[in-house]
């Protein structure tokens, strides 16, 4: 028995057809929680399709990791 096991697409069980993914894990180091809040914030704000799957921050070390799915259309 493991542990809960990540989704092959991000927040779909299956991505719908014609759509393309790319998982983008972003290490930070230095980043306190206001910074890492405006950074959240601005991708929200991006006008590309991203999920924020993880955040995992570490406030005594000042680190992240974020887990973030990006959908594209295949040609």
């Amino acid at each position: 028995m493991g542990g809960k096991q990540e989704l092959p697409a991000g927040i779909f069980e299956q991505l719908p057809e014609g759509v393309g993914l790319t998982k983008l894990e972003i290490n930070l180091s230095s980043v306190n929680y206001p910074v890492l809040k405006n950074l959240l914030k601005a991708f929200e704000n991006n006008l590309w399709l991203l999920d924020i799957a993880k955040v995992d921050y570490e406030a005594k070390e000042n680190k992240a990791v974020l887990t973030i799915y990006s959908y594209y259309l295949l040609r």
